[in-house]
Formats: structure tokens, sequence, C-alpha cells
């Protein structure tokens, strides 16, 4: 009986290797694919950043972005928040005798 179940062992061992064999190569195959498509990826990636500065120059810094600066400079000039508020309304008294 043990020599049975011995020879019946290696006769599953024979069909099986070549299974197995075949599941290494396939799985081997698809992580050269996958390393493929990532480095693809990641030269378009690359290309893209490289090509971002000629699609889109630096503009002039937009009305909200200088104001923001205005502030931050201000703030950095150490004025109170009084000579601040001055500072506001006075605008404001300007802009509306301006459009008046």
């Amino acid at each position: 009986m043990p020599q049975e179940l011995q020879r019946e062992l290696e006769e599953l061992r024979h069909e099986i290797s070549p299974i197995a064999t075949a599941l290494k190569h396939a799985r081997a195959e698809m992580a050269l694919r996958q390393a493929e498509k990532k480095e693809r990826a990641d030269r378009r990636r690359r290309a893209r950043e490289r090509a971002l500065p000629r699609m889109y120059p630096p503009s002039l810094p937009s009305s909200y972005e200088r104001s923001a600066n205005l502030r931050f400079d201000a703030k950095t000039t150490l004025l109170s928040e009084e000579d601040l508020l001055k500072e506001e309304t006075m605008r404001e008294e300007m802009l509306r005798a301006s459009t008046v």
C-alpha cells in the first residue's frame, strides 16, 4: 500500500511540476509588464512636468495676490492695527471719491 501511494505521489508531482513552472513564468512576466507600465507612466509624468512651464508661462499676480502681498508687507513693517485700519479707510474713501 505505501508503495502505491508513493507511486501516485510521484505521478502527481510530475503533473504539477510543469504547472508550477508555468505559474512562476507567468508571475515573472506579469511583474515585468507592471514594471514597464510604471516606467512608461513615469516617463509621461516627467514629460508633462517639463512641458508645464511652456504651457503656462508665469503670469502677473492677480489682484487678490497683490492685496495679500500688500497686507503681508504692511504687517511686516510693524504697523499697528490702528494704522492699518486708517490706511484701509483712506483707500475706501479715495475709491468712493473716484467713483462719484
